[in-house]
This record gives C-alpha cells, structure tokens and sequence, in this order.
C-alpha cells in the first residue's frame, strides 16, 4: 500500500525560518552583542589628509625642505624658479600639468640642491613638463634619485645637468622616459674640482633639436660608469653623444648601449682624450646614421671597445664610418660592426686592435677568404 505524503504550503516559510536560525544558544552569541555602544554615535569619514596625504603646489617657486609627498594641482607660470628640493626622501608629482618660466638667465625648472657634504638623496619627480628655463632639471650633489616622465623644452643651457662640483658627489641617479628639446644640450654630466658624476643611468629618453650636443660628459673630475640605453639622440647642432674629459678629468667606465644617434651637426659618437683620461668606455649595438662627417669618432683615447654597430648615412665630403685615431690612443678594441657609405668606412690606427675588415658582397663562405668567417669580423660595403 502506497502512501502519499501532503505538503502544507503555507508553513513553508516557517520552517525555513527555523532552518536558517536554528543552532545552539553559544552559537548564537557567539556572533557578538546587537546592542550598540553607549553615547552618540562618532564620525566614521576620513579627513583630507588621510584621503590625500600629500601637500599641493598651487604656486611657484616653491621651496621643498622637508621629506614627504607633494604635488602639483594646475598649470603655473613663474618669473624665477619652478621648484627647489632642499632635502631628502621627496616626491613630486607634476601630475601631468606644465611649469613654464620666463628663460631668466638662472633659473630652473626643478632643482635638487645638496651640499658638498650633505647630499640629498631618495628625491622622485615625475610626470609632467618645464618650458622656458635656462636649466630644465638639476641634480646637484644629489645620489640616489629618479627623473621620469618629464618632457622640457625652449631652454638656455641642460635640459637635464648633473653635477659634481667642488668635492661633491652626484651618483646614483635614473633619469628615464624623458626628453628635452630645443635647449643648449640635451643632457649634461659635469664633474668640476674633484667632484664626481658616477654611477647614473639614462635610459629611454629623446634628445632632440640641441643647439650643442643631446648627450655630454666631462670636466676636470669624474665621469665614470655611467650608462646611456634605448636613448634617441637625433638633430643636434654639434654632436649627438660627446665624451670630453678636461685636464685632470676622466670619463671611464661608460656605456652607451642600443641608442639611435642620427642627424647630428658633428660626428654621431665622439670620445675625445686630447686634454684628461677617456677610456674603458663601450659604445654597442648603436645606429648611427646621417650624421655629419663622422659616424663614430675615438680620437686620443685608450682601451675602448666598439662593437656590433651599424654606421651609415653619414653626410660631407669626405665621410668616416668608423675612425680610431690619435698619437696617444690605443689600444682600443673594434669589433663585429658595419660600415656602409662611406668615403672611408674604416680609419683604424694600427697600435689598435680590430676585426678584420669584410668587403666582400654575396653568401659568406671559405670563397671570401677566412675573414669573412671570422666572428670577431667587421663588415664594409
């Protein structure tokens, strides 16, 4: 005999009211007390400076002497200075807005002032533009700080200077994704009495329009183990990069690595050791193109290396892909490039070491002679 089971409907929310609330009475009270606190209930925003915790700068110049966070909230014009950082642990953000001045014959975008003997250090600026300064952005006697996404132009001298001066050490430093253009010079490290510029990397940045050089290095100190990479260095007035060291100075130690160097007023790539020490740098996989007379200039230099770069392009009469020369070089090392062009493609003095040098055109075999399967060979067509 079968039995049919009658399901009252309407106790159904009853008994699943009984299901979600049933348990034990310290299960229930373990979930905490339903009665609120005694007194009238407080506040629960946040204020201003806990939402934002950062100063703003509405109004320049503004002078930075302690470590915390600022940014700027407008567009601002100055007839002086934009923004002086006198201390260390500091970040500004431009916040994508613009500072312009009046090209005053001092004045600076952004200056980061350390002393000779109190450094500043851990300094961040960011994300924005400068126009119409004689210096774009300075770092003096400062280590250990980041220049990123900033854009400068219309300026009297650097766009970007580096400077070690008088016993001062500026090192450390990352300058990266910016450009200048339409200055004195792109970039310049100077390293001035003993001081030093040393240690700083720039990286993925465009130098462009310069009436001098997009990149240089010198002075009568140090300007070592720097390195430049996946840099843009185009239409300069003079050189495109320049290693100048003068009487008691030295740039050693550099690297220049995949950068694009192109129509230059001067040579793409010049060391020059006639006045102080150039040497132990490297220039690799660089293109340097359309550049004027020279591709790559090492002149009065010692034991640097240049290796797999391609010259070409390179405008005068007569032209130079590659020229290792001078009466007090050598040995600098010259390896695996490519030369195309030229009136002369290779000018390497013979206290120097290099590849030798492939003319031949077609598939490289045993037929071309051994050269041609030489790995350390340098190719001219």
């Amino acid at each position: 005999m079968k039995t049919r089971m009658i399901l009252n409907v309407q106790r159904l929310p009853i008994l699943c009211l009984a299901l979600l609330f049933a348990g034990t009475a310290e299960e229930i009270l373990a979930q905490g007390s339903l009665t609120p606190p005694p007194g009238e209930p407080a506040p629960t925003m946040k204020t201003l400076d806990q939402t934002e915790p950062r100063t703003p700068i509405s109004s320049v110049p503004f002078t930075i002497t302690q470590p915390g966070s600022y940014y700027l909230t407008a567009n601002l014009v100055t007839a002086s200075s934009g923004i002086i950082i006198q201390t260390n642990r500091v970040t500004v953000d431009l916040m994508g807005f613009s500072i312009t001045g009046d090209r005053g014959p001092i004045d600076q975008g952004v200056s980061i002032e350390g002393q000779t003997n109190a450094p500043c250090r851990n300094v961040v600026v960011r994300n924005g533009s400068l126009h119409n300064f004689c210096y774009g952005v300075v770092l003096a006697n400062t280590q250990n700080s980041r220049i990123e996404y900033l854009a400068v132009d219309g300026l009297d001298q650097a766009g970007f200077y580096l400077v070690g001066n008088y016993n001062g050490i500026c090192s450390g430093n990352t300058i990266a994704h910016c450009s200048a253009l339409g200055g004195y010079r792109g970039v310049d490290f100077f390293a001035n009495y003993v001081g030093q510029c040393n240690g700083n990397t720039v990286s993925d940045c465009l130098f462009k329009g310069n009436t001098k050089e997009g990149l240089a290095l010198g002075g009568r100190g140090e300007c070592n183990r720097n390195v430049f990479t996946r840099c843009m260095v185009q239409d300069n007035g003079n050189y495109g990069i320049l290693l100048r060291a003068a009487s008691d100075g030295s740039c050693g130690g550099n690297v220049i690595e995949m950068c694009t160097v192109s129509g230059n007023g001067g040579a793409g790539i010049q060391f020059d050791g006639s006045a102080g020490a150039v040497g132990g740098n490297r220039v690799s996989q660089c293109t340097a193109y359309h550049n004027t007379t020279y591709g790559i200039y090492l002149l009065n230099v010692r034991a640097n290396q240049i290796e797999r770069n391609l010259v070409s392009g390179t405008r005068g009469s007569p032209t130079w892909g590659i020229t290792v020369v001078g009466g007090s070089g050598g040995p600098n090392l010259v390896l695996q490039n490519t030369a195309v062009g030229h009136t002369d493609n290779y000018n390497i003095a013979a206290v120097n070491t290099y590849g030798p040098i492939v003319t031949e055109s077609g598939a490289l075999s045993t037929t071309n002679g051994a050269a041609a399967l030489s790995p350390w060979a340098n190719f001219s067509r």
